[in-house]
């Protein structure tokens, strides 16, 4: 590193103001940020990802490999975006402005595991945490001013949508999907269920939801013909399509990712919605999201450039940036 940025660090020498000194520092790590991203999920190697420094950060519809240099890969689909733009890109996919459904709300559960202190991947990277903390943070400043009040732009608000018309809604799953849809079907007085590998995890939203009547395993819950049901684990098909079948529940929305799971067959129930079909279901209010999107994106844009000069605090000095 001392060596592949000999001018940067003769200039940060050669300038003793400290404020000067800590705009050369952000403008290094700035221009060193490199984002790799595909919509067309491949196999990649965590050895590759580790021995580089790399992070990989896995969406519905994206891989994304954030790092802060420039790697030669073999990856056949990624595209690399560099420096500002590349902060500016991983803004606007937390803010749900490249989702399919835009300002949806499961990204920000996606990330908040991403970022969790707890995850091995975290440890390989140079990259410091305040920065994964800072564009949470302003990405929520970002959705508060812009993208409130979108209530079907969610996977719960579609559920939620869909509900009303059933005595009884099923959730299969009991990860962050699912936490994400349950407060939307809390507002409803309606029997839910909840089948899940774990019966723990699910019970945890039984003592949090006073309308969760049921927490079972996966297939030992029997559906009346009047309930939906709800996939939100990444079950087989062919399983799914023998319980629907036994079961002949009346509607089924299906949110497993589509990269992963071949599609159920639709014939199979009289009203079935894939994932792809759950993001069409939002296209009739989208000319005011989209309003909506185009002045966030303003914002993130300044916001980028703004981190681009923002100074930090370190009281210990910058002696540990010029380690190699």
């Amino acid at each position: 590193m001392l060596l592949k940025h000999a001018k940067f660090f003769f200039y940060l020498w050669h300038f003793h103001d400290k404020k000067v000194q800590k705009i050369l520092i952000l403008t290094l790590f700035m221009s060193c940020l490199v984002i790799y991203y595909t919509e067309k999920k491949e196999e990649i190697c965590k050895d590759w990802l580790r021995a580089n420094n790399l992070v990989l950060w896995e969406t519905c519809v994206r891989q994304v490999i954030i790092g802060t240099e420039y790697v030669p890969h073999n990856l056949k689909n990624f595209k690399v975006v560099k420096s500002v733009k590349a902060y500016r890109f991983l803004l606007e996919v937390l803010c749900g402005l490249h989702s399919p459904m835009i300002g949806e709300t499961e990204i920000m559960c996606q990330y908040k595991a991403l970022i969790n202190p707890d995850n091995d991947h975290l440890k390989y990277t140079t990259i410091e945490f305040s920065f994964w903390n800072n564009l949470l943070k302003e990405a929520k400043q970002v959705r508060s001013r812009f993208l409130q009040n979108y209530g079907q732009q969610s996977y719960g608000g579609i559920v939620y949508k869909h509900a009303h018309a059933y005595d009884e809604i099923s959730i299969i799953g009991s990860g962050s999907l699912t936490a994400s849809i349950l407060p939307h079907l809390s507002k409803l007085d309606k029997k839910i269920s909840i089948q899940c590998r774990t019966q723990a995890k699910g019970e945890v939203f039984q003592n949090k939801y006073s309308n969760i009547e049921k927490v079972v395993s996966i297939g030992n819950k029997q559906c009346s013909q009047n309930t939906l049901l709800v996939i939100a684990a990444p079950i087989e098909t062919e399983w799914l399509e023998d319980y629907i079948n036994n079961n002949r529940m009346d509607m089924v929305i299906d949110l497993r990712s589509t990269q992963d799971h071949t599609l159920v067959n639709k014939d199979i129930t009289n009203k079935y919605l894939d994932l792809n079909d759950v993001f069409d279901d939002v296209q009739a209010g989208i000319k005011k999201v989209n309003a909506a999107a185009h002045l966030a994106k303003i914002e993130i844009a300044k916001k980028s450039l703004l981190w681009l000069c923002k100074t930090q605090h370190r009281p210990y000095g910058w002696e540990d940036v010029c380690v190699s």
